[in-house]
């Protein structure tokens, strides 16, 4: 499996996200970068950067990017679909609603000054073992822009 390191701003979503009741209601602290531990408790959330692509002026970088990330809601058992269907909403709405006019629009130490939610995807993973409990994913992929560094002339 591929590993990938985990960014600054993948910390300070998931600082973001883990201080918000409707996220942790359903998942506790169980947001891992990367993979969930192999002995892991479900539902559970995983994030990780796709890919971060800097903005640029005709004389030096903008001093923002566009990043994507990549948030997988597992779940399973009986009731893992329904689980997995209000992580992903739980998610959708704090994103979606990300920055709340008004507000400073930080996450952590991030400067983020939109998130827009691209697609989703349901999957199901059938058991590795000999059970019969697979697992119920669901991928979403946000884009955030955020703050970089000042811009250089």
């Amino acid at each position: 499996m591929l590993f990938r390191s985990m960014s600054l701003l993948g910390q300070d979503v998931r600082t973001f996200l883990l201080s918000k009741s409707a996220i942790t209601s359903l998942i506790g602290t169980r947001m891992f970068p990367d993979v969930i531990p192999e002995k892991g408790i479900f539902p559970a959330l995983v994030y990780f950067q796709v890919s971060q692509v800097p903005q640029h002026t005709l004389p030096a970088t903008a001093g923002f990017a566009w990043s994507r990330i990549q948030f997988d809601a597992y779940a399973t058992g009986s009731t893992g679909a329904s689980q997995r269907d209000a992580l992903v909403e739980a998610l959708r709405n704090e994103l979606d609603a990300f920055p709340a006019p008004g507000t400073t629009p930080t996450m952590g130490g991030s400067t983020v000054n939109a998130v827009v939610y691209k697609n989703s995807r349901d999957i199901y993973e059938p058991p590795q073992d000999n059970s019969d409990i697979g697992f119920f994913r669901n991928s979403m992929d946000y884009m955030f822009r955020h703050q970089i560094g000042r811009a250089h002339v």
